[in-house]
């Protein structure tokens, strides 16, 4: 058993001016490389992403670079590729299928929005009785007594949860878990 079938995760070979020396199948199968064609083209003619070509060009490639890619069946995924100088004139990228966190990220943030907006939309309008209650001074004692209490507990709750789900939006996007660990490429080659 060869290292290319442990690794799950892309890894490509590039020479000094970005042409495909080596890619493991991980990389042949989710960007689209042909290994046995694609050899010495730039990496650039081989993953044709506009942003992708900004990023290699740029020359500033010490943060990763999310490449969105359709595969055969239509289907989007996004890879996190990051470029790493390697041996005498060449470049690893490694790269790992994020498609799974970016869904996850989406749906997180879609739901924190939905449900703060769903949630000050009440309390926006309990607010404004409040408002108008204490403000008029034709209404029934016990009535505006009983009804600010009911509003004031509902805004109370309201705002709270509002603000619960805000904390762990900032939390959640504030820390990042990585299991990730340097490893020393050259010592196991």
């Amino acid at each position: 058993m060869t290292v290319e079938f442990l690794l799950m995760d892309i890894m490509i070979i590039v020479g000094k001016e970005f042409e495909l020396i080596w890619c493991n199948r991980a990389a042949e199968k989710a960007v689209q490389i042909n290994r046995k064609n694609d050899v010495g083209h730039k990496i650039v003619e081989i993953i044709r992403h506009k942003e992708f070509q900004k990023y290699i060009e740029s020359g500033n490639l010490n943060m990763p670079f999310d490449l969105d890619v359709c595969n055969a069946e239509g289907i989007i995924s996004t890879n996190s590729i990051q470029v790493i100088p390697f041996g005498e004139n060449q470049n690893l990228m490694l790269g790992r299928d994020i498609t799974r966190w970016v869904q996850l990220d989406t749906s997180r943030r879609d739901f924190i929005a939905n449900v703060s907006h769903e949630l000050r939309t009440p309390l926006t309008v309990i607010s404004g009785f409040l408002e108008t209650i204490e403000s008029n001074e034709n209404i029934k004692p016990e009535m505006v007594k009983h009804a600010v209490s009911l509003m004031s507990e509902q805004t109370i709750r309201m705002t709270r949860l509002v603000e619960d789900l805000l904390t762990l939006s900032r939390l959640e996007s504030s820390t990042s878990i990585s299991n990730e660990k340097s490893i020393n490429i050259p010592e196991i080659i």
